[in-house]
């Protein structure tokens, strides 16, 4: 362990500024430590470089509690302020694993105290962030206790519409956006779509779609992905097919998660056949299959106890350079235990205990935490 953080110091002293203060709030436990570290770095954390720490450290898994403090240091700076953007990246990363929504809601009321234009933006950013890392009901909440406070606005009826499993809480924020006058977008209307689809009303999601034509408003990709999903719930994978003749008459071309959920329609359903000829339409169309729609594959297979084709696969995704995920090499690593034998290793699959292992290491090394512990808990 001494060893390893040595090694991270040394290559800290080569680094760029904004990496080098990332480093920082990696290695250091306690307040005292950062900013003793923060002031021997010899950086100056001007509004730009800490907006850019901000960023890395909301997009990653950087140290919450490490990240408030270096928020709160930066803003006793004289001649220091913090922007609305960092605002809102420290809502985000400051946020929870280690916090409860009540400290997660205090935290925010102190970032109002050091910002000086505290507006809708950090509001949506405080329930962006409880959609994300807590619940919806946390958000509802929360959304409910202080919207008084602020004027909500577009954006914040559609953080809190997305995410919902049912119908009814997606109607009853909507009657209430609707009440303050708030106008629906085509992001608005998805959310409902996509809930009537995954809640099997799939004729409730085809009215909502015939509202947003009368509307003037063109339904996007996201639209027709989540009628396509709906589709496949009630087993008619080919009308989910037609979709995608039906949203390019429109104008509006599939992506690849569009295919993806055709795929994966056909892939539920088992006929394979199509799903071959669909993943050549795509690559016809410029779209490369992603991670996503191997994994599509490797669930059959992993069903149909089929190590052959897995492994086969596995390489046709090597020779398209494209990477798997944690869940890709989970399906393998799984169908490699149930033909756990000792003749394994020497027909070249190696051993799943072995496998498994690099797996959660390179995962933990690579700081992708929770899909660690993903990993952990599917391997018990």
């Amino acid at each position: 362990m001494l060893v390893r953080r040595f090694s991270v110091k040394s290559r800290l002293n080569c680094a760029l500024p904004s990496t080098k203060v990332f480093g920082i709030l990696s290695i250091t436990s306690t307040p005292e430590q950062l900013k003793q570290s923060l002031k021997s770095s010899g950086v100056f954390l001007s509004n730009e470089l800490v907006d850019q720490v901000l960023k890395r450290v909301r997009f990653s898994h950087g140290n919450p509690s490490q990240t408030l403090e270096f928020f709160c240091y930066t803003g006793r700076r004289k001649g220091f302020y913090h922007t609305t953007f960092l605002e809102e990246a420290a809502c985000l990363v400051t946020i929870a694993k280690v916090c409860s929504v009540r400290q997660t809601v205090d935290s925010f009321r102190k970032f109002r105290k050091l910002v000086a234009e505290s507006d809708i933006n950090c509001f949506n950013a405080l329930l962006r962030t409880l959609c994300q890392e807590k619940s919806m009901t946390d958000a509802r909440n929360v959304y409910h206790s202080l919207k008084h406070r602020f004027c909500p606005n577009l954006q914040t009826f559609n953080i809190l519409l997305s995410g919902w499993k049912t119908p009814e809480d997606v109607e009853g924020f909507l009657k209430e956006m609707k009440e303050m006058g708030v106008t629906t977008d085509v992001v608005t209307y998805n959310s409902l779509v996509d809930v009537y689809c995954k809640g099997r009303e799939i004729e409730k999601a085809y009215k909502v779609l015939e509202e947003i034509r009368d509307r003037d408003l063109s339904p996007d990709v996201i639209t027709y992905t989540c009628i396509i999903g709906g589709l496949g719930l009630i087993g008619q994978p080919d009308k989910g097919r037609d979709v995608l003749k039906e949203m390019k008459e429109y104008g509006c071309y599939p992506d690849a998660a569009a295919y993806n959920a055709v795929v994966r329609n056909f892939c539920i359903a088992k006929r394979l056949g199509d799903v071959n000829g669909l993943v050549e339409e795509m690559v016809s169309k410029g779209l490369s299959p992603n991670a996503t729609t191997y994994n599509l594959f490797f669930r059959v297979f992993y069903w149909s106890n089929d190590l052959h084709n897995s492994w086969v696969m596995y390489n046709r995704m090597m020779v398209e350079g494209c990477l798997p995920n944690t869940q890709s090499c989970m399906f393998l690593i799984r169908l490699f235990r149930k033909y756990e034998k000792g003749n394994m290793v020497e027909k070249g699959f190696g051993s799943y205990t072995l496998v498994s292992d690099v797996l959660f290491d390179l995962l933990c090394d690579m700081g992708k935490l929770e899909e660690a512990e993903k990993c952990f808990f599917e391997d018990d």
